[in-house]
């Protein structure tokens, strides 16, 4: 009997080990799998404060252009009011009229000057020459007078 009870014991304590073993076996794998996990996350969330910092930096940046675009703009509506005041005052047609070569030039050297800068913005060539050199674009009051009417 006491060599059955220590068969008993004996497998007992095998069945036990291999148990211990396994769990053991187990719990390292699955320790191994969840610091795999931690690093995973430990650099998902550094790229996600770095994302952040990055989203910050952008929204302050923009922020500030929103301020420089806002300034700009209000001083372009106060132009913009200055040269509406100033035509309101002043009859163009009627000065052109009376007074063309007054006009004609300023008007020739303006208008030629604004193309001139609405193509440098939008990517196009400069116009080089000045309106006086360019006679065969412009013509004077004169000469639009001189046309008859059809």
């Amino acid at each position: 009997m006491g060599l059955k009870v220590a068969g008993v014991i004996g497998v007992v304590l095998l069945v036990v080990s291999g148990l211990f073993y396994w769990y053991y076996d187990h719990s390292q794998k699955t320790i191994r799998q969840l610091e795999a996990n931690s690093a995973k996350l430990e650099l998902s969330i550094k790229e996600q404060k770095d994302t952040i910092n990055v989203l910050q930096q952008h929204a302050m940046d923009q922020a500030q252009q929103v301020v420089e675009l806002q300034t700009n703009l209000n001083a372009a509506n106060e132009y913009r009011s200055t040269l509406e005041k100033l035509l309101r005052e002043h009859d163009l047609t009627a000065l052109a009229r009376s007074k063309p070569g007054l006009i004609e030039n300023r008007m020739n050297a303006a208008t030629a000057k604004l193309w001139d800068d609405l193509e440098a913005l939008t990517g196009g060539a400069s116009n080089t020459t000045s309106p006086t050199e360019n006679k065969s674009t412009f013509k004077s009051l004169d000469e639009v007078n001189a046309q008859p009417l059809q």
